[in-house]
């Protein structure tokens, strides 16, 4: 699909053969050594598509008819592709077959991989768009963050306490004195009032496609009753399996299922990480690394990362988890051999996504924590035409703390939209973290703002899922464009946000967008496909204006009536082939 809209949107950008500095990235206004992009030949159909994997598109066996050359651009990262068609609709029939093509590689991993339930797995990933984060665990008591507090890097070092109130350390007595205080909440931990067949409903109303759920974080608590890890639900006053009972009530619901894990391990039985003591030492060499040099005491790191591919294995067999999500560090020289337990959470759901953070592999990628603001800078222009599968994970609640924070208000259901605009218009997926109270059920104001969030995707859902990005993605920050097949032609979604992207707290009153609209590629020449119908999502069809400086979208003055107007609009351009 990324592929597809790649070559569709490829068309509505003209280029100029007979440019006399075509070449010269200086006189193009491009920096030196950068990607010349994909443009279109009006004349002759001739389109330049990026392409990763010259090597496997040209031995696809594609009509020579169908193929004008190949050539490799001088300093770009990806290959270029010309591919010669007398229609647009020439285009999309072979697109499907250099997709699969240009991603294949010998991995079983990945986008190019050699597994197909992993390809297929990965594209209906990509279609999914939306996801929830939950982090959770005995810490809610505190309302800190969890795991943090746990580390201790020198003394003396100050920590969250209760309430985020720092604590000073000053000695290994102390140190350990709060680290069993912070064990001790799995003592009285009961979420009694966690119903996981009503936030499984939450989720989907509010328009995500799967949860991703902290099994075991950094901490060491295992959420489920694991005979590996004796830290574990089955302890507490609550006493039940939480994340069985959210796994049945997620695939009721028809959402996949994701089991976040930890390998970095700072829980009171991991002293084979946090060597020699888990409760007073401090953590020396940074709180994501082991205490000791892996090097020299190798069967000490092997005993730890067997313990953990016991959890992942139990999860695994257990739970058939359709996403396994391992944060930290996970590559030489702390490997954690994820390659090894691969096989046994293919083997419980052949279809299980893994992503592993800073590893030897991963079947996607994830961007650095809450970097929103990355991605509006246009850093991924190249990878969503490459098609690489990437994911940015963020806080719903305004302090940016993953764990349930008690002092936090929520961030406005119109950032977040605006937010999945510009991930989605990029080809990406956005894991949006929801973290439920010590009580179980989520707290009232973020209840709240995915209730807004299901009012506005009930109307406009169908941007964000299942659709591609549509080059040039945006324009500027005030409108974000998808696309996807419609029969014989295409649905170009045009999203207009009401708010900036990634834009910092407070925001003002959200209000509905107003005006015209103006889609400067949809110039008349550069649009090779007909306009059958324009509408606005909710509203109805509309007159689109073409003219020179664009396609103009008017918004009418009667759309401010729709409720959920204010968190955003999308116009839905209906193309016919010519």
């Amino acid at each position: 699909m990324d592929l597809l809209s790649a070559i569709i949107s490829t068309r509505a950008r003209a280029r100029d053969d007979d440019d006399d500095d075509d070449d010269d990235d200086a006189t193009a206004g491009r920096p030196a050594g950068r990607p010349t992009g994909a443009g279109a030949d009006g004349a002759n159909g001739v389109v330049v598509l990026r392409i990763c994997n010259f090597d496997a598109v040209s031995a696809t066996g594609v009509a020579p008819s169908l193929l004008d050359e190949f050539s490799l651009a001088s300093g770009c990262p990806m290959d270029l592709l010309r591919i010669a068609s007398s229609s647009p609709m020439n285009l999309l029939r072979i697109a499907a077959l250099l997709g699969a093509a240009a991603a294949a590689s010998p991995w079983n991993f990945g986008q190019g991989s050699s597994n197909a339930a992993t390809r297929a797995a990965l594209e209906s990933f990509q279609s999914d768009g939306f996801g929830m984060f939950i982090h959770n665990g005995p810490v809610t008591q505190w309302g800190t963050d969890i795991g943090w507090p746990l580390v201790c890097t020198t003394l003396p070092c100050t920590v969250p306490g209760p309430k985020n109130v720092p604590r000073n350390l000053t000695t290994t007595d102390e140190l350990a004195a709060h680290r069993r205080e912070y064990f001790d909440l799995a003592k009285t931990w009961d979420p009694k009032d966690f119903n996981a067949t009503a936030l499984a409903r939450r989720a989907k109303d509010a328009g995500m496609k799967y949860v991703v759920y902290t099994t075991v974080h950094c901490d060491g608590f295992a959420n489920w009753p694991s005979k590996v890890a004796t830290y574990n639900v089955e302890t507490t006053p609550f006493a039940r399996d939480f994340f069985g009972e959210l796994a049945a009530a997620l695939r009721a619901a028809g959402l996949k299922v994701g089991a976040y894990l930890c390998t970095t391990q700072w829980g009171p039985e991991d002293v084979d990480f946090v060597y020699p003591d888990p409760l007073a030492t401090p953590n020396a060499n940074g709180g994501e690394m082991p205490t000791y040099d892996v090097a020299k005491y190798p069967e000490r790191w092997r005993r730890h990362v067997d313990r953990l591919h016991g959890l992942v294995a139990e999860l695994a067999k257990n739970y058939r988890p359709d996403i396994f999500w391992f944060d930290c560090h996970n590559a030489p020289p702390w490997d954690t051999r994820l390659d090894a337990v691969a096989p046994a959470i293919r083997a419980a759901n052949p279809r299980a996504l893994v992503l592993t953070r800073n590893g030897v592999f991963s079947d996607y990628l994830e961007l650095p924590d809450q970097s929103e603001a990355a991605v509006l800078q246009g850093v991924l222009d190249y990878q969503s035409f490459s098609g690489a599968p990437f994911e940015v994970a963020s806080v719903l609640q305004a302090s940016k703390q993953w764990a349930y924070d008690p002092a936090s208000a929520q961030k406005p259901a119109n950032l977040v939209i605006a937010n999945l605009m510009l991930i989605r218009a990029k080809g990406g997926n956005y894991l949006l973290d929801v973290s439920p109270t010590p009580e179980g059920p989520l707290a009232a104001s973020a209840d709240g703002v995915l209730a807004e969030l299901a009012a506005w995707m009930a109307v406009n859902g169908e941007a964000l899922h299942g659709a591609a990005p549509a080059y040039p993605y945006s324009d500027g920050a005030s409108a974000f464009y998808t696309s996807k097949a419609a029969g014989d032609g295409l649905a170009l979604y045009v999203m207009v946000p009401t708010t900036k992207p990634a834009g910092e707290l407070p925001l003002p009153a959200p209000a509905a967008p107003s005006g015209n609209v103006t889609v400067v590629a949809a110039r008349p020449t550069l649009t090779s496909m007909a306009l059958a119908k324009a509408e606005l999502l909710g509203f109805g069809e509309i007159t689109a204006v073409a003219a020179d400086a664009g396609l103009v979208l008017p918004i009418p003055a009667e759309a401010s009536n729709l409720a959920f107007a204010k968190n955003g609009l999308v116009f839905k351009l209906h193309y016919a082939a010519v």
